[in-house]
């Protein structure tokens, strides 16, 4: 993309242009703004930087490259934390500065910045090029200071300090210093009171006289130091550039020795090689193992699927799920085109979201986060652009995950084979979360309750997010975190890490950085759902999606942080002290134990749950997609999470009149599957066994995954019967049983976590297409089953293939796997007031 560079002349507007053309983006103007000349030298501004503003005119022409300028009030009018137009603000001369320069070079697509941690002047860049239809670059946001010094030094990046405020710098003694000379300083101010390395606090700030881009180099030739405070703790002084001159590089600087260093910087702060490395151990079990063929039966799309919304509410929070609206027979042939079919599902579901929230009081603005199921991904494009329409809220919009499942074909497929009765045609189904006014307290800025991290530039932090969704949520004042599901997409780029076997890795590594972001960690996740793209068949490499090798190293992967140890760090800062994930105003000797029992902690920190399932195929073709939840690592560090996991048969059910989940016989029961009243289970579904593992917090949180089996053998037996292959599960299960079963774990895992069944938010049950004919049955069924305060609700989900994953459970086939959330926002809000956990999130 061609671009136009914001500068102020310091070192990270200078070297975010270098990594805008390492990665291939041209340079075609350079943006200042400066203080008026009957004004002070140095405004005090919350956006720019105007020390060192003299020789930004020297510098556009070391870097050959044209200049806009124009002069900025430093005014600021609107200081929220998102931004919205102002007048008088100096985001207002930001926006006016760069309307001229889109005049002025008409084919400039994006704006680059030099943002590192400042929110502040992000979401305001962000703003800005929202109105003009630019495209934010921000390769610098969120890199580790220590590694960004470093980087810069090692760069060839020449840097002047052109002003201090902080304590341990001196005026006289440090301004016109280089950074590389600087730097032994900065990290033992580091390590005494937590200066910030590169300047982020405002400790100072630079002139760039030379980088291995520049065509010439900028020499100062008068300066004169000036006190701006003679404080004795922290002094403040500037250095005053009276002249200055351009000359010509020497013959061992020119351009084509630039580019070399230029394609060092194409590293991004994950770690290509800290990539390579994780992948390592994982690709190679996959080579070694062996997968177990699976016995294929027939496959065939269920022939009754009729979605039907459930909505639960406690308190603010509300869940809506499958919400869908079928295409029937009776509806006008315009529809009969796939992407115009499925648009018109999405604009149909969206309305009825909308309804459905307006019923209880909320509006798209409380939205949290939304799942996305379609039946194919062809038809993406079409269904994002209705969505893209919806009236999210523009600041704080609901994260998101999309992946494709294998619903019935519409009536007017090629092959004939849609879907029966009033079913069929599913394109769109989606799963919403809210919280009532969290959007409403967030446009007026009173204490949230949910906060959203929405980045929008371009850079090597972590992906960025296009459209009305965001990267994560965070509920419970920052304590419990929802990320968007990630793939493996390089941030840098947006584009898919080859090879596939890397996909893995680098999703987890983005996720990490998100997390890094919102003071929390993969160590302190709870639950990540796993997609594995499998085609439609259930099959990859010859066999199912996925490995228990596979499954233990992304599970080895978030013990790790996805490579983000603390032994790497140590090195990275040159044994400085390390970021803690918990904010403090005041650093002491006992920093470095409270870090080390930190760590202590987190080796100790449970596993989180994990269900994988085989789906049709993901977002841009990818291999595999993580959807995350965690805990801030504050609120982590205080409480006791507990693991639990069981494996087992169902214990054989009496049912009474009253009080039993599902009193026999059901309405849509055929006579011969069921028995009287008080008798024991059939014996035609002896053969089913369950394992689960759950996380819970007790009287807050408990989290299940549960796996319900069929003995092989027992099939095989049908098999020998003369029972056909590819329906042997449909015609023996009893669907009343497996219901039973289902409630009987659930309850157990509640019981463990003292919650109840009014704190069951949500299930989602997966099924292999091929286990389950008719969905509507186990509906029936289950519903029967829950008792009246545990109607949660509740989404039936078709994949391509379910596989057991652990050692003890081979020789069955898996027919269902089961998430459960139960959870309560307002007891995990007392308990971090309780232990004194300090507010979480951005």
């Amino acid at each position: 993309m061609k671009f136009v560079a914001l500068v102020s002349g310091g070192k990270d507007s200078v070297f975010s242009i270098a990594k805008c053309l390492a990665h291939d983006h041209e340079l075609v103007a350079l943006a200042n703004l400066y203080p008026p000349p009957e004004g002070p030298e140095e405004l005090d501004s919350f956006m720019f930087q105007s020390a060192g503003a003299a020789a930004i005119e020297c510098l556009a022409e070391c870097m050959d490259v044209p200049l806009v300028r124009a002069p900025m009030s430093g005014h600021s009018g609107h200081q929220g934390l998102h931004y919205t137009p102002t007048e008088g603000d100096e985001v207002e001369d930001l926006y006016s500065l760069l309307a001229r320069v889109q005049h002025q070079f008409p084919d400039v697509q994006a704006v680059a910045s030099g943002a590192v941690l400042s929110t502040y002047q992000r979401t305001r860049v962000e703003s800005v090029c929202e109105r003009l239809g630019l495209r934010s670059l921000a390769f610098l946001w969120r890199y580790d200071q220590t590694k960004l010094l470093q980087e810069m030094v090692e760069y060839g990046l020449e840097a002047v300090i052109v002003k201090v405020s902080s304590q341990g710098l001196s005026p006289h003694k440090h301004l016109g210093k280089s950074i590389a000379e600087l730097r032994p300083l900065f990290a033992r101010l580091h390590a005494q009171h937590g200066f910030h390395v590169a300047g982020e606090g405002g400790e100072y700030e630079t002139l760039t006289l030379n980088a291995p881009f520049f065509r010439k180099r900028l020499v100062l030739d008068e300066t004169e130091v000036v006190i701006h405070a003679d404080d004795v703790y922290t002094p403040v002084g500037l250095l005053h550039i009276h002249r200055c001159h351009i000359e010509a590089k020497d013959v061992g600087e020119d351009i084509r020795g630039a580019v070399r260093k230029v394609d060092g910087l194409l590293i991004s702060p994950a770690g290509g090689q800290r990539l390579q490395d994780l992948s390592a151990q994982a690709h190679a079990k996959e080579e070694e193992s062996t997968i177990a063929e699976r016995n294929v039966r027939g496959r065939s799309r269920p022939r009754h699927i009729r979605p039907l919304p459930h909505i639960w509410r406690q308190g603010k929070q509300l869940n809506i799920s499958g919400l869908c609206v079928p295409t029937t027979r009776s509806q006008p042939s315009q529809t009969s085109k796939p992407h115009q079919r499925a648009a018109d599902q999405m604009r149909h579901c969206l309305e009825s979201l909308q309804a459905g929230l307006a019923l209880h009081g909320l509006t798209l603005h409380d939205v949290v986060f939304v799942h996305l199921y379609l039946r194919s991904m062809s038809s993406f494009a079409a269904i994002n652009a209705v969505y893209c329409q919806v009236p999210f809220h523009a600041l704080h919009p609901p994260s998101r995950s999309c992946v494709e499942l294998p619903f019935p074909q519409p009536f007017d497929s090629e092959d004939g084979r849609g879907g029966r009765g009033g079913g069929g045609g599913v394109e769109v189904l989606l799963d919403c979360m809210a919280l009532a006014g969290s959007g409403a307290a967030m446009d007026t800025g009173r204490f949230q309750t949910r906060q959203v991290l929405h980045v929008k530039s371009l850079s090597g932090w972590a992906p960025l997010c296009i459209g009305p969704y965001s990267q994560a949520n965070m509920l419970a004042h920052g304590h419990l975190l929802f990320l968007a599901g990630a793939i493996g997409l390089a941030p840098s780029t947006m584009t898919l890490v080859t090879p596939p076997s890397l996909e893995a890795s680098q999703a987890l590594c983005n996720c990490a950085a998100v997390l890094h972001a919102l003071r929390s960690s993969l160590r302190t996740a709870v639950m990540v759902m796993v997609y594995v793209s499998v085609g439609m068949e259930g099959e990859r490499e010859g066999g199912t999606g996925w490995s228990s090798a596979a499954v233990a190293e992304w599970k080895t992967m978030c013990r790790l942080d996805a490579g983000y140890q603390k032994a790497d760090k140590d090195e990275d800062n040159s044994n400085t002290k390390r970021n803690n994930s918990v904010s403090r105003s005041n650093c002491s000797s006992s920093d470095s134990d409270d870090e080390d029992e930190e760590d202590r902690f987190l080796e100790t920190f449970p596993a989180p749950v994990f269900l994988p399932v085989g789906v049709p195929g993901l977002p841009r073709g990818a291999a595999i997609e993580f959807e995350v939840m965690a805990l801030s690592t504050a609120f982590a560090r205080e409480q006791m999470l507990i693991k639990s996991t069981e494996r087992g048969r169902p214990m054989p059910v009496r049912m009474e009149e009253k009080g039993g989940c599902c009193p026999f016989p059901l309405p849509f029961q055929p006579a011969s599957t069921y028995q009287k009243a008080g008798d024991e289970i059939s014996s035609s579904s002896s053969s089913l066994s369950y394992a689960w593992e759950a996380l819970h917090l007790p009287y807050v949180l408990s989290l299940l995954s549960l796996s319900l089996l069929i003995d092989d053998d027992q099939e095989d037996e049908e098999q020998e019967t003369g029972v056909a292959a590819s329906s042997c599960c449909c015609l023996f299960l009893d669907y009343s049983h497996v219901a039973l079963t289902m409630v009987q774990q659930i309850e157990k895992v509640l019981q463990l976590a003292n919650l109840t069944w009014r704190q069951l938010s949500h299930l989602r049950i997966f099924y292999a297409v091929d286990q389950l004919e008719n969905e509507q049955s186990l509906r029936e069924a289950l519903a029967a089953a829950l008792p009246d305060e545990g109607q949660c609700a509740r989404t039936f989900l078709p994949v391509s293939c379910l596989a057991a994953t652990d050692e003890e459970v081979e020789g069955t086939t898996l027919l269902f796997r089961v998430q459960a959330v139960a959870l309560d926002l307002e007891k995990l809000r007392t308990e971090a007031w309780i232990h004194d956990v300090p507010d979480g999130g951005i």
